[in-house]
């Protein structure tokens, strides 16, 4: 079976969302401690604004799911390049949910 590749004009927040099995928008606002709306904004193509608190919170997070940090997501979570880290993980999880 062909392994899962970022989908075409995925932001950054929509692969990450992917990575971790295709989370709802909600789930994500949950992980990152900030409002849905901040989730929905970025995927519809606005960057989003997160205050001190919530980078810091993003940042542990990353490093606790993906062993990354806010330094190594792209300078736009609009970008629809995929990101390495991500792709990786992306690939993983379809690879489990095949086994399934």
């Amino acid at each position: 079976m062909a392994s899962k590749k970022v989908k075409q004009g995925s932001t950054v927040i929509a692969q990450l969302m992917d990575a971790l099995g295709g989370i709802s928008q909600g789930a994500m606002a949950r992980e990152w401690n900030c409002t849905k709306d901040k989730i929905w904004r970025s995927l519809n193509g606005t960057e989003p604004t997160f205050t001190a608190k919530e980078v810091k919170h993003i940042s542990r997070w990353l490093k606790e799911n993906f062993g990354k940090e806010w330094e190594d997501l792209p300078d736009s979570l609009i970008s629809e390049d995929p990101v390495p880290f991500l792709q990786k993980a992306i690939e993983l999880q379809s690879k489990q949910n095949s086994e399934e």
